[in-house]
């Protein structure tokens, strides 16, 4: 009987041992799947902010381009001779029409282009075009932007109004 007994502490014992480097073992392994995933995560949080930082610098960029391309292009419309012709003397209407179709056809992202004249005319590629206009463009609130530092003037964006697509978000820019 004591050599029963003398086997079974040492079975206790050996089990004992066992499940003690067991949950050491399971306890190291924790520990260190735990280090692991959060150094593993705070690389892919790094990568992922990186990535949004350098998508919204070349947005930016992009951005600033286009607006400068914008800028560009109301430039040349502005001295357009077509288009002097037809706000001092009302006639080249068609001229400046076509003026006007080659250069929304040159950039697909140009939605609208209108033209005002000192005494209300509007010329425009929209044919529906539901512009308000008043008897002296020239005391406009855009139009005052537009001429006090000789640069166009951005407006911020916001729904289009003048068209019938109301539900396009759109950047305006005046110019004198």
């Amino acid at each position: 009987m004591e050599g029963k007994k003398r086997k079974y502490r040492l079975r206790n014992i050996s089990s004992q041992i066992s499940i003690l480097y067991m949950s050491i073992s399971l306890a190291i392994v924790l520990i260190f799947s735990v280090v692991i995933f959060y150094n593993v995560s705070n690389i892919f949080v790094n990568d992922a902010v990186k990535q949004i930082k350098m998508n919204l610098n070349q947005s930016s960029d992009y951005l600033s381009l286009y607006i400068e391309k914008v800028k560009l292009t109301s430039s040349l419309m502005a001295d357009n001779p077509n288009l002097i012709s037809y706000l001092k003397q009302n006639d080249d209407e068609l001229n400046v029409r076509n003026e006007i179709s080659t250069v929304l056809e040159a950039d697909p992202y140009l939605e609208t282009i209108v033209i005002v004249a000192n005494d209300g005319r509007v010329i425009s590629n929209e044919e529906k075009l539901e512009m308000q206009v008043s008897d002296n463009m020239m005391e406009e609130e855009w139009y005052q932007h537009a001429i006090s530092d000789n640069m166009p003037f951005l407006t911020g964006a916001r729904m289009q109004k003048l068209s019938m697509d109301n539900d396009k978000w759109v950047i305006s820019l005046s110019r004198e």
